[in-house]
Order: C-alpha cells, then sequence, then structure tokens
C-alpha cells in the first residue's frame, strides 16, 4: 500500500504536469495551486 506522503508527491507531479498542459490560464493556475497543495501536504507528512 502506497504510503500518504507518496501518494502527495505523486498527485502534485500529476498536477503540476497538468498545469503545464492546461489549454486555458484559468485551468493552469487552478492545477498549479493543486500541485502545491500536494507538495506541501507530502512535505508536512514527510517532516
Amino acid at each position: 500500500m502506497e504510503s500518504n506522503g507518496r501518494y502527495y508527491m505523486r498527485r502534485a507531479a500529476f498536477e503540476a504536469a497538468a498545469a503545464r498542459q492546461a489549454v486555458t490560464p484559468e485551468a493552469a493556475m487552478r492545477r498549479q495551486a493543486l500541485a502545491e497543495n500536494f507538495a506541501r501536504k507530502a512535505r508536512e507528512l514527510c517532516a
């Protein structure tokens, strides 16, 4: 089973990639915000 920290890092990477490929600036901003939130949660769990 995948750890929470690992899950959040995987989701952060996925959302960052989706932000780079987003069609509209608004979608890119939403995806980037999600990526940052997931990365923050991963850092909190791994600290």
